[in-house]
């Protein structure tokens, strides 16, 4: 029984060794496990071979089979042994290999999954937007060397999308995808339904909307989507057919969803950062302007309300000079500025002129050409038309060398400085008035001084032109009319003009205005050069050529006045005051100044008159009669001499007074 023992042992370890091999390389642990099927074979080709020992070493084997039988069997036990052996290394082999395959997999796939990683890590680094884009797109294909891609951003407002960044592409399948429209093609529906999209060949779109085809046979869109906002999207492109799958998509996604996001966060990190400045800009500019304001409200209520206001303004929008301008009798007049405004050309002239016409703000530039041929802007002007009962005028903010460059903020703050800018000839004409207006008040004064008596109007014609010299203004002119024995008015005394070129004026009551001067016993007024034009039509020829002599090199007038002098209910003569250059407002000043004056002349010439008119009467109580009449017109006249001392010391003095 002993010698039986080993042939029994055999097969029993052999069936071990391969249950043991089996369940220690579970060769069944997965579906796809490789070389199972071979082992398992094979172990049981052996576990039979081993067995059939056990039957050969019975009694009655030899008894079985014919003689020539058993070396077949022998030779079958041996062939059985030997593929049994055979598959168990197969299979071993197998199942090396496989493993090495899931190895390498495993490695494959780590790298993979470490793109991203990679790209945090890059992320880190103080990288600008578009070249944090190509990194990502180098490490992508760094997997896929094989491949071409390009990364896009969606521009919805020209409706396409634009390249940021591309690779393994030529130059001219760069040139066709630069632009790539917003249409039905692969990129664009994967954007849209925000999905990654998997397509077979692949075609270029030209600039007329042709495809073009290209070598690339398939590809793969991700896009990039960041919540509901659609970024773009990562095209890639091979040459293979059936390249891309749904494993490249599941470790591509997350680089895509990652830089959708980093995008994104740049995108907010810039818009912050321009808030932030923005903010802090729109700060620093309310401050500027808060203190401009507060430095022309100041000006405005200065001596010298213009040229302060103009001063305040200077440095606004990079500007170095200011004036206030405007149209004055048809002509371009300066009202001030910041510095005398001199040597404006006339083509210069007719752009304000019709800048102040349109009523909006307008750039004017004055270019020239340089020695190389190039065209550089001299001097740039920025005109702000005013509005209301200033539409006439305007500002001008000046600067050399660069053109102006205003928005929609500073159009409005420009509004507020034209406001302004009428308060400021507001109150430079409400101080004008006031100037006027004391001078006029001293020469009342004095036209009520009888101690200081002239002579009559015939001895001394020129006593109220005297009077009335040092408020008139600088090129202002007055003659005086005395009528003669005819009733005919003709040139007794004048003011800044020589009489003797006035010699020929022979005007006859009722002509003109200065005749119905006379003949109305009224003032007789003319405001507007095309106005006194006119008036001057309905003149005999000889008496207009000497009103256009007496005119001289100013031209027509602005303002034309003629005064009636009465002296005991008889004109008798008229006082003609010209004024080249007047404000609509000082208009009426003038008139209410000239017609007071005038008034109280002649007053005081009858006042003069009266003792000898009632000397030379004959009615017993005349005297009497005249002095009463004299007593009460004295009381009257230091009522007003009063009045008129009160007005002239106050401030605060209504026009009414």
């Amino acid at each position: 029984m002993s010698e039986y023992l080993p042939s029994i042992l055999v097969p029993v370890l052999v069936l071990m060794l391969v249950s043991f091999l089996i369940v220690r390389l579970r060769l069944f642990s997965a579906s796809d496990m490789g070389g199972r099927y071979p082992f398992l074979f094979g172990g049981v080709f052996v576990v039979l071979a081993s067995a059939w020992q056990i039957v050969k070493i019975l009694p009655e084997y030899n008894d079985w089979f014919l003689s020539s039988v058993y070396p077949v069997l022998g030779l079958a036990q041996f062939t059985l042994l030997a593929v049994g052996l055979i598959l168990i290394v197969v299979g071993l082999s197998l199942y090396a290999d496989y493993w090495q395959t899931r190895r390498q997999q495993i490695e494959t796939r780590e790298e993979r999954l470490s793109i991203l990683e990679n790209l945090q890590h890059d992320a880190r680094q103080p990288f600008q937007m578009l070249e944090l884009m190509n990194i990502s797109l180098r490490e992508i294909l760094c997997q896929m060397p094989e491949c071409a891609g390009a990364v896009f951003l969606l521009n919805r407002t020209h409706r396409r999308f634009v390249l940021a960044t591309s690779s393994g592409l030529t130059k001219n399948e760069t040139a066709l995808l630069e632009y790539y429209p917003l249409e039905r093609n692969i990129v664009s529906q994967s954007v849209e339904l925000g999905e990654p999209l998997i397509a077979g060949s692949f075609e270029f779109i030209g600039q007329r909307g042709d495809t073009v085809p290209s070598r690339f046979n398939s590809g793969l869109v991700l896009p990039l989507l960041s919540g509901l906002e659609k970024i773009g999207g990562i095209l890639l492109l091979s040459e293979e057919s059936q390249f891309f799958g749904r494993a490249q998509i599941r470790y591509l996604a997350p680089v895509a969803e990652w830089l959708a996001e980093k995008i994104k966060s740049a995108r907010l990190t810039r818009e912050l950062t321009a808030s932030r400045s923005e903010a802090e800009r729109q700060s620093e500019e309310l401050s500027s302007l808060i203190s401009r304001l507060s430095s022309a409200l100041q000006a405005i209520s200065s001596p010298d309300a213009i040229d302060g206001f103009c001063r305040a303004l200077v440095g606004f929008s990079g500007s170095e000079m200011v004036h206030l301008f405007g149209l004055k009798q048809g002509g371009l007049h300066t009202f001030g500025g910041s510095e005398p405004l001199l040597g404006l050309s006339e083509n210069y002239k007719t752009a304000l002129i019709e800048a102040i016409d349109r009523g909006k703000p307008l750039i004017v530039n004055q270019e020239s050409t340089s020695k190389s041929g190039r065209v550089e802007i001299v001097l740039s002007s920025l005109v702000l038309p005013l509005t209301g009962r200033d539409s006439q005028n305007a500002l001008l903010f000046r600067r050399e060398s660069t053109t102006f460059k205003v928005d929609d903020r500073q159009i409005k703050t420009l509004d507020i400085f034209g406001q302004l800018a009428g308060m400021a000839l507001r109150q430079s004409d409400s101080q004008q008035l006031n100037i006027t207006r004391r001078k006029g008040f001293d020469v009342i004064l004095q036209l009520l001084r009888f101690d200081a008596r002239s002579g009559s109007f015939e001895d001394d014609p020129g006593y109220f032109m005297r009077q009335l010299a040092g408020i008139l203004p600088a090129n202002a002119v007055m003659v005086t009319f005395r009528r003669d024995d005819n009733g005919a008015l003709k040139v007794s005394d004048s003011l800044k003009v020589d009489k003797t070129t006035l010699s020929d004026f022979n005007v006859m009551p009722g002509e003109g205005d200065l005749g119905r001067a006379v003949t109305r016993r009224q003032p007789q007024y003319t405001y507007g050069r095309d106005n006194v034009v006119a008036g001057l039509e309905v003149y005999e020829p000889h008496n207009r050529d000497g009103f256009q002599r007496l005119f001289g090199e100013d031209g027509v007038p602005s303002f034309l006045a003629f005064s009636p002098i009465i002296c005991l209910d008889r004109v008798v003569g008229v006082v003609g005051t010209l004024i080249f250059d007047l404000n609509e407002s000082e208009r009426g000043e003038w008139e209410r100044l000239l017609t007071l004056a005038t008034g109280l002349y002649s007053l005081r010439l009858t006042m003069t008159r009266l003792p000898a008119q009632a000397v030379s009467s004959s009615a017993g109580d005349s005297d009497l009669v005249a002095a009463s009449a004299i007593n009460e017109l004295n009381n009257h006249l230091s009522a007003v001499i009063g009045t008129a001392q009160l007005a002239a010391r106050g401030q605060a003095s209504s026009g009414e007074v």
